[in-house]
């Protein structure tokens, strides 16, 4: 089992997030993508490719 904090922890997230985004459910997206970016940053930097994927899909989820 993964810990909370752990890098694919945030992809599962970020995964279920774009899922979540394609059926409609556009807050729990946000959310999603919310906890994976988080848990992006602290643990691969702000300038990571996975960081920055997370950080761009949050962006076009905020305009939905």
């Amino acid at each position: 089992m993964l810990s909370p904090e752990h890098p694919d922890t945030g992809l599962s997230l970020h995964c279920l997030a774009m899922l979540l985004a394609e059926q409609g459910d556009h807050a729990r997206a946000r959310a999603n993508e919310e906890r994976a970016l988080a848990i992006f940053e602290k643990l691969l930097g702000p300038e990571h490719a996975l960081t920055l994927r997370a950080r761009e899909e949050l962006a076009g989820l905020n305009f939905v």
